[in-house]
């Protein structure tokens, strides 16, 4: 394997070196686009420079925190408003954290469909980095995909996304926001602040930031559209987009409209089933037990000591048929004297089809026959009973459907009020929809089928499209889940100067905000459920920046020098208030040597999905008691007395908390110009993790550690106050449970989603980039990743920790390198994306380690410049994994680990203006 990555390596190196040295004189090269992803989280009017350090222009690039990319498509709009993200402040980079971003021409290279395919270029984004980044197909009424800085394994969202500065609303059952409902097409660009940001931003912003900023301006007519191909896969983007500008303002317009194939497992090879076969697969297997030792015939044969065989994975999505509709516009309008106004609007239908393998032994079925069954066939010597197993594979629909609708509109008002003061007003108006179809399988019905005695009744498990169509048709459950999301948002913000210092101008912004969030969610099919909830928001936040050094008064080792503080108090109506502060500080030692760092405190607010919302919640009645301890020998812990568990929702969720802190360093070498280095350490410290009670084997329900959510031996007055109004499965009423057995119930087990244990993350963010203007064009070439330290959890808060690097998770190492080059009209580069191997935990599957997984993608574009038709015409090409490299093997399911793909994708694309 080694060898084989290192010639792939040696090839992307040479294909690199032909664009940069090898590619022919076309015309003069297009100026490097400035890049603007230092300037802060709001809407501002750009001046010449920062008001802190006048050495540092308002919309100059951040200092060795980015991901370079060829020439923008565009030319950037600097005569309007400057979105900056992670501080309240104007034009002022937020002071000691690191921002990473990429700009219109890093998405145009990327080859991305959509929006979260644009974030699988940042490492930090874990989520979606080196990966395929699916819905989740497994888990029905989802339908969302939100991303996740730092990889945090915690509920709810811990990753905030804003779209121009704004907070918008969740995404179908989620607090989260799902980037797909942006299309890609109208970002200029995508700014990603990986520290914690609640202090700024609320909740949320555990993690980081990520900020989609949209194009503010746009003239004539374009059109775009994208094509690729591979193996068995196919995708399709097109875009049309029309505004005007009449230099006060600029409207426009963009609809999007892309569809990608479906691809199943039996179409990628890494994709397999690991588990020995039990005989589930179709057509089934009948076990007939006799004197104590069961034999298993195979259908339809019925050979003695054979199991049916198919790999299980076959029939199951890799990656959804998805089809996206998405419409956006923007208004912008001076109204002089300092007054702005500005509007977006977005709206995006998602669907989604995938299928699940009936194979599979989880989605299988077992059931008993006897000869009342018309359909029995004995075999001899017939003990007069039979288990089959088997599938409705092939007799039943197995298909997922998904869709989501989401609206959002934002707008914004800036006015100055004098003395280089400014009132900021935004607002949030959003809502979202998710209707989730999934197929379900009545297991009540099934086995009164098999026990009936006609042949219009009965099912036949030997030949099930032998059955009458009433009888399957009873058994099929169309399964139904549904969320509808509302979400308001209203803030001011006044900022400006109060006073002045040696080191320059002391900034200071404050603001109150309100909230409002509504869930409501509902399931159908073999559970019935329906929850809804609300909460309002109210906050108060401020930030101030102190430059103790500056141009006017710098000293030897002293360029600069800027302290800030910010501080953020939340109340939510539901759960009560929390204060959230944030401390940093960037020193520029000597000119283009910086130290920054920054501490602070962070919080997620529970999910509305995982409260008062949460349709799932429910008590499950159990006849028998699966939680038996045989080594408790002072309870009565009989296998026969009932028990019950309480899943879902609980209403006394507190928020998730962390610590976060950075240091880290940007050097310019002045020597080298263009070339910028940057290091950053971060470290996560999370607290009331939400999860539900771990238990992995029955015998752990009785630890001691557990006693407050396991109830032994609970009173019926105990039990009905624990269940309260909450909905029974198995049996309408809990006394009818509690007299199965004299003894009463063994146990209680509260399986609600719980504030649990404590997560520990750190680690270093690195980025090398070089961009250089040359006589031919230009060159860039970057090497940026994230190298994770530590990554721990304890279950509970005083569990000893688990080490989450040895599972078959993420990598610990993970990097994308590009290599570029603009030679007149040409562009081109190279990207190889890298999650670095790792060893396993010596308790896992019997396999020592994960290997890398590496994918190379090539991404090329040619300015046509002609008269006429070829007047304004772009023409691209992108092949995405050009190697067609799997993932790594990993011997347990899915089959690989470390990664995803779809393969090889081969993609052409045309631009068009007029």
């Amino acid at each position: 394997m080694g060898n084989n990555i290192r010639g792939k390596l040696l090839f992307s190196t040479a294909t690199a070196a032909l664009l940069l040295g090898e590619a022919p004189a076309l015309a003069q090269a297009p100026q490097l686009a400035a890049p603007t992803r230092t300037t802060n989280e709001q809407p501002t009017t750009a001046s010449t420079t920062d008001p802190v350090n006048p050495d540092v222009q308002q919309g100059a690039p951040a200092q060795g925190n980015q991901l370079p990319g060829p020439v923008a498509e565009t030319a950037p709009d600097t005569s309007a408003e400057i979105v900056v993200t992670g501080t309240l402040l104007r034009g002022v980079a937020p002071t000691g954290t690191n921002v990473v971003g990429l700009s219109s021409a890093d998405i145009a290279k990327s080859g991305a469909l959509n929006t979260n395919q644009v974030l699988a270029r940042i490492p930090q984004v874990s989520s979606a980095f080196n990966a395929v980044p699916t819905l989740p197909t497994n888990d029905p009424g989802l339908s969302s995909i939100i991303p996740n800085i730092r990889s945090i394994p915690a509920g709810g969202a811990t990753t905030l996304v804003l779209l121009n500065g704004h907070r918008i609303g969740g995404s179908g059952g989620f607090a989260g926001v799902d980037p797909d409902i942006i299309p890609a097409e109208v970002l200029e660009r995508v700014d990603v602040v990986p520290d914690g940001g609640s202090s700024i931003y609320g909740s949320d912003a555990i993690g980081g930031v990520i900020n989609l900023i949209t194009r503010k301006r746009f003239d004539g007519l374009q059109f775009h559209a994208k094509y690729g191909f591979g193996d068995g896969y196919h995708t399709l983007d097109a875009n049309g987009t029309a505004g005007t500008d009449w230099g006060s303002g600029s409207a426009y317009v963009s609809y999007t409209y892309a569809v990608t194939g479906e691809i199943q497992g039996r179409e990628r090879s890494y994709y397999r089933q690991f588990s020995e076969n039990r005989g589930f697969c179709a057509p089934g297997t009948v076990q007939v037990t006799r004197n104590g030792t069961t034999t298993n015939y195979a259908l339809p044969d019925r050979r003695p000591g054979t199991l049916t065989n198919c790999d299980g994975t076959d029939n199951t999505t890799i990656f959804p048929r998805l089809s996206r509709h998405s419409v956006f516009a923007n208004l912008s309008q001076s109204l002089g004297s300092g007054l702005d106004v500005g509007v977006t609007a977005f709206y995006t239908r998602r669907d989604s089809t995938s299928h699940i393998d009936l194979n599979d032994p989880q989605n299988a079925q077992t059931g008993t026959i006897t000869p009342a069954n018309p359909f029995y066939v004995p075999i001899a010597p017939d003990p007069g009973t039979q288990s089959v197993l088997f599938s409705y594979a092939g007799v039943l629909p197995d298909d997922r459907l998904n869709r989501l609708d989401q609206y959002g509109i934002t707008p914004t008002i800036t006015a100055d009020i004098g003395g280089g003061w400014q009132v900021r007003a935004l607002g949030t108006l959003g809502e979202s929809w998710v209707n989730s179809y999934e197929p379900q399988y009545n297991t009540t019905a099934q086995n009164a089928a098999l026990a009936a005695v006609t042949r219009d009744t009965a099912l036949n498990p030997y030949d099930l499209g032998a059955t009458s169509q009433a009888v399957l048709d009873s058994i099929y459950v169309r399964g139904r889940t549904r969320y509808n999301q509302a979400y308001r948002n209203a803030r001011a913000i006044i900022d400006g100067s109060p006073l002045s210092l040696p080191g320059g101008n002391v900034r200071l912004a404050a603001g109150v905000e309100y909230g409002h969030e509504r869930l409501v969610a509902s399931l159908r099919g073999l559970a019935n459920g329906a929850a809804s909830g609300s909460r309002d928001i109210t906050s108060v936040y401020g930030e101030v920046a102190v430059p103790l050094f500056g141009r006017s008064n710098a000293i030897s080792g002293f360029q600069s020098l800027v302290f800030s503080a910010s501080g953020r108090y939340d109340h939510y109506s539901d759960f009560g208030g929390t204060f959230n502060p944030k401390f940093g500080a960037t020193w520029e030692i000597v000119r283009g040597f910086k130290l920054r760092g920054n501490w602070g405190k962070a919080f997620n607010a529970p999910q509305l999905g995982d409260t008062t919302a949460a349709a799932d919640t429910r008590v499950v009645l159990i006849p028998a008691n699966p939680f038996y301890d045989p080594t408790d020998t002072t309870t009565p812990q009989l296998q026969a007395r009932p028990s019950a568990i309480i899943a879902g929702g609980n209403p006394n969720l507190r928020p998730q908390t962390a610590r976060t802190w950075s240091i880290g360093a940007d050097l310019q070498p002045a020597p080298v110009p263009g070339l910028t280095l940057s290091a950053t350490y971060y470290s996560i410290h999370l607290d009331n993790q939400v999860a539900i009670v771990p238990i992995f084997t029955p015998a752990q329900a009785y630890r001691p550690v557990y006693s407050p959510w396991v109830i032994k031996n609970p009173s019926i007055a105990q039990a009905t106050g624990l269940f309260g109004s909450l909905p029974l499965v198995n049996f309408s009423t809990v006394a009818e449970w509690y007299n199965l057995n004299p003894l009463g119930p063994a146990v209680i087990l509260d399986a609600r989603r719980q504030n649990f244990g404590v997560y520990e993350q750190d680690g270093i963010d690195f980025n090398i980039a070089y961009n250089r203007t040359t006589g031919f064009g230009s060159v860039n070439a970057a090497f940026a990743g994230t190298y994770t330290l530590t990554r721990r959890v304890a279950a509970l808060p005083n569990d000893p920790f688990s080490d989450l690097l040895e599972s078959p998770g993420l990598s610990r190492f993970s990097f994308i390198s590009t290599a570029g080059a603009t030679y007149g009209d040409l562009t081109g580069s190279l990207t190889l994306s890298h999650s670095g191997g790792y060893d396993l935990n010596p308790g896992l599957p019997p396999q020592t380690s994960v290997d890398a997984f590496n994918t190379v993608d090539l991404f090329l574009s040619y300015d046509v410049n002609g008269a006429g038709l070829t007047k304004d015409l772009q023409l691209t090409a992108y092949i995405g994994n050009m190697f067609d490299s799997d993932p790594p093997n990993y011997n347990g399911f899915p089959g690989y680990a470390n990664g995803a793909t779809v393969g090889r994708v081969v993609q052409f694309g045309i631009t068009k203006k007029f």
